[in-house]
Formats: structure tokens, sequence, C-alpha cells
């Protein structure tokens, strides 16, 4: 049986999400911290921005209180 793309393409970007927080709280200089968040945000914002995952499903829209 094989995986769709689209289930490929959101476990990498998980996958990439996750790295990039995990080097953000453990990089050993300040600069390799910084630069891990600022891809962080690079990805988080694109998916803000698009409402929805690279190559994934579309995300639902938020509910505020």
């Amino acid at each position: 049986m094989r995986d769709s793309p689209v289930t490929l393409a959101a476990l990498l970007y998980a996958a990439t999400v996750s790295a990039a927080a995990f080097t953000a709280l453990i990089a050993p200089t300040a600069g390799r911290r910084r630069a891990a968040r600022d891809v962080l945000t690079i990805l988080v914002r694109r998916t803000e921005t698009t409402g929805r995952e690279p190559n994934g499903p579309e995300l639902p829209p938020e509910t505020g209180p």
C-alpha cells in the first residue's frame, strides 16, 4: 500500500517544524538559535497566511472566543 504524496508532504513538513523548534531550544550558540527561530517563523507564517500546509490539506478556519 502506498502513502499519498500529500500525506508524505505533511509528515515531512511536521518533521521540519519540529526539528526547527528543537534546534531553536537547544542550539549551542545564540546565532544558531536565532537562525532556527527564523526558519520556524517562516514555516509557521506560511501556514498562517495560506491557510494550508504546503502540499497538504486545507486547514480548518480558526474559531475565536
